[in-house]
């Protein structure tokens, strides 16, 4: 079965907790078999899902959180801060488009925002969007944080691949000459192979 975890799971980022799904079922009033027949799963399914013992799929976790009335985010462990805005929404499970639907922003503003390409996270799409993702305004800023930082730091990434490429191509225009021999390092044009 495959594991529900963030695409960054190595680092701990966030994972499937089955007291968080135990604790919900109670509250919803539910026992493992009433859940596992909603679902469509076994009651041992549940029920070693609870003890942790396996995880559900994202499709099940998905449903879960339908039939308890949570946000799959609920049933998740700690988020971790270095989580970008799309790790966060993929999480959930959710697109793009049904993010954007849900949160009421536009597909290319929420885009923008995963992008890290908007810097300031209004209050609005802030609010809708930790609503939609069912995590905590401050979880979703240090989420915006991190995909402004991403994107600041692939841009330093390829500045330093462009500028590394820029040197070799003028340390090798540099040594060439016309003829296509290269040219003694103290640059008078003499060929090396005299």
């Amino acid at each position: 079965m495959n594991a529900v975890m963030a695409p960054d799971a190595s680092e701990g980022a966030s994972s499937f907790v089955g007291t968080l799904l135990r604790r919900t079922r109670l509250a919803a009033r539910l026992t493992a078999d009433d859940l596992a027949a909603q679902i469509g799963v076994s009651e041992t399914t549940v029920r070693r899902w609870e003890g942790e013992l396996n995880q559900p799929t994202a499709h099940h976790l998905a449903r879960l959180a339908t039939v308890l009335g949570v946000a799959p985010a609920a049933l998740l462990g700690r988020i971790s801060p270095r989580m970008s805005l799309r790790n966060l929404r993929e999480l959930v499970p959710l697109s793009l488009l049904d993010a954007a639907k849900l949160s009421g922003l536009s597909p290319s503003a929420l885009s923008r925002l995963e992008r890290g390409q908007t810097t300031r996270l209004s209050t609005r799409a802030g609010l809708a969007l930790a609503h939609t993702y069912g995590c905590t305004k401050a979880q979703l800023e240090d989420a915006h944080s991190e995909s402004v930082a991403l994107r600041q730091l692939r841009a330093q990434v390829s500045e330093r691949l462009r500028q590394g490429h820029d040197e070799q191509t003028d340390c090798l225009t540099q040594q060439t000459h016309p003829s296509g021999l290269f040219t003694s390092p103290d640059g008078s044009g003499s060929s090396v192979f005299t």
